[in-house]
């Protein structure tokens, strides 16, 4: 076999500058991982400004044939399926706390509770169903799953109207399934003025 100095010289470089691109890109595909993971916990990527959805509230009305829930707090406003919902006076809606996606953005929209454990008594929630928006206040914050499955719904003591709202699946950092559950204040009315005024049940 003929050996050539310069050649192998130049196959000795190219090995070397392929291991360093590897390297490189094992630390690049590492670092947008954990941004990708960390997307839901701290809104990476999200261009949203914190009270949009707080905003909607006050000026968008409920449309008749779709279904939303809204959590201000969370600035999380996302779609349900009216047919779904057969009885608005035991509500329940289940999602998933984490589940990760090719993108930042994606992750984050498909992690729509993983900051549910965030929602404290007395904070207000609201859902969309039949042309009307009902109104909520969380009585009973995060419980895990299983705590929350032996509680009930009747644990809430309301006689007008309840939510639930169901955490599935765990975190990155560990957290597990958790429930939330709610009271119905009232339905909101709309009126000529943009606006909402709660009222009784």
């Amino acid at each position: 076999m003929r050996y050539h100095h310069l050649l192998g010289a130049t196959r000795r470089q190219n090995r070397r500058l392929l291991s360093g691109f590897a390297a490189v890109a094992a630390l690049a595909g590492g670092v947008y991982l954990l941004a990708n993971a960390a997307a839901p916990s701290i809104g990476l990527f999200d261009s949203r400004p914190a009270d949009s959805v707080a905003r909607d509230l006050l000026n968008r009305p409920p449309v008749a044939d779709q279904a939303k829930l809204y959590l201000p707090q969370l600035n999380i406003e996302m779609g349900l399926n009216p047919a779904d919902i057969t009885d608005t006076s035991d509500l329940m809606v289940r999602a998933k706390r984490f589940s990760l996606a090719l993108t930042p953005a994606a992750t984050r929209q498909q992690s729509p509770f993983y900051n549910l454990d965030k929602l404290k008594a007395g904070d207000e929630v609201f859902a969309d169903v039949g042309g009307q928006r009902y109104a909520y206040q969380v009585v009973d914050p995060a419980q895990s799953a299983a705590d929350g499955a032996n509680s009930g719904a009747a644990g809430s003591g309301s006689k007008t109207g309840s939510l639930t709202l169901v955490g599935e699946g765990r975190t990155p950092m560990g957290g597990s399934g958790i429930v939330v559950r709610a009271v119905q204040k009232g339905v909101v009315a709309w009126d000529k003025t943009p606006g909402i005024k709660p009222l009784k049940p």
